[in-house]
């Protein structure tokens, strides 16, 4: 009976999430041509002579009228400018608050979705990210407060798979750190973070991370992101990353990406390999095709612990920090002898800052 009730309520939200993606899709489709005659936004190179492209780049937006706009806007503006309020202040404890410039760049972000999969049901997805920028305490010097680490959700052990990495996730919890920026001449990023993950159970950390990248020619490249991290609870482990990238056209990319991540307590390695091929559609759109798998290892036993293909759709909804995101795919998990697990997601992103230059990006890479 219980399975029967299961099933059915699977079948109900399966087709209702059906329904919003064919609705959404509809939308993705309309354009208002009024919307043309608003914008002033010039178009990059290689986008000219894409009707598309300058379709999309309207400054308005079909999906709500001017009055809507208009509120949205006094509101995300009133909340960026309290979290800029809020740097300052603490900021000027450690210093002089006439040395304050007005380029700040304290962030929120906040990530609101839902998924459902076969085996797995179905997941309420939320992240939220909070950056407090602390220009006159230190230069290039931050303090971080977010629901899930920003930087590891952009790796493929993480967003492709559905159960990577369940031992690093823990319980849901809120990490608050200072993260300190590095100049390194060879390194695109070097930094050191340190702080607390808040939970019913409190856990300590410390993590160093770098990027460096090579051309290796004029159409590859490799980008190298490696990992050290402690945590209390879990002890020391490191993660590790190559991505190779070829630029196919001005608007294709081809990745091939093998990242590995260690668990020194646990004697446990995970190994991801994937295969990617990005289209930037135009500068609101954008297409990622992928597929892969993981393997774990313990004790020197090496098995493949899952096997997936999904497709990312990305779509700009407003001015570069309203977007949503549509993922659907399958997944093939050990733990269910390999059977067909399909999926699907759908997420809605929010950005509030009060620098206009930082927006949220189209690109899945």
């Amino acid at each position: 009976m219980r399975q029967g009730r299961y099933k059915n309520n699977y079948r109900m939200f399966h087709r209702l999430l059906v329904f919003i993606c064919v609705l959404l899709s509809w939308r993705i489709s309309y354009v208002d041509a009024n919307e043309l005659k608003k914008t002033d936004i010039a178009l990059p190179a290689s986008y000219e002579g894409d009707s598309s492209a300058q379709d999309e780049i309207a400054e308005g937006s079909p999906y709500f009228d001017n009055s809507t706009i208009s509120w949205i806007e006094t509101k995300r503006r009133a909340l960026a400018g309290d979290i800029v309020a809020l740097g300052a202040y603490i900021d000027g404890l450690m210093g002089d608050l006439e040395a304050i410039s007005d380029h700040n760049q304290s962030y929120v972000k906040l990530y609101l979705g839902l998924g459902e999969s076969k085996y797995y049901g179905t997941e309420a997805l939320h992240r939220l990210r909070f950056s407090l920028d602390l220009p006159i305490t230190k230069r290039r010097f931050r303090f971080i407060l977010e629901s899930e680490d920003e930087e590891a959700e952009n790796s493929v052990d993480q967003e492709s798979t559905r159960s990577s990495l369940s031992e690093e996730s823990g319980e849901d919890g809120i990490n608050a750190s200072f993260r300190l920026l590095f100049d390194a001449r060879h390194w695109d990023r070097l930094s050191f973070d340190w702080g607390l993950k808040a939970n019913l159970d409190p856990d300590i950390f410390s993590r160093a991370r770098g990027i460096r990248s090579w051309s290796l020619s004029e159409k590859w490249s490799l980008t190298f992101s490696p990992e050290l991290f402690w945590y209390e609870s879990r002890g020391a482990g490191a993660r590790s990353s190559f991505d190779f990238d070829r630029l196919v056209g001005d608007f294709y990319l081809l990745r091939l990406q093998s990242s590995v991540v260690w668990y020194e307590r646990y004697g446990h390695r995970r190994y991801v390999q994937n295969l990617a091929f990005f289209h930037d559609i135009n500068q609101r759109r954008a297409l990622e095709y992928s597929f892969g798998f993981s393997a774990d290892e313990r004790q020197h036993h090496t098995v493949v612990s899952e096997y997936f293909a999904q497709i990312r759709y990305r779509r700009n909804l407003y001015k570069g920090w309203f977007f949503y995101q549509l993922n659907i795919g399958t997944t093939f998990p050990r733990e269910y002898e390999y059977k067909t697990n399909p999926f699907i997601g759908i997420r809605f992103e929010i950005l509030l800052s009060d620098d206009l230059e930082k927006v949220l990006r189209t690109r899945l890479y």
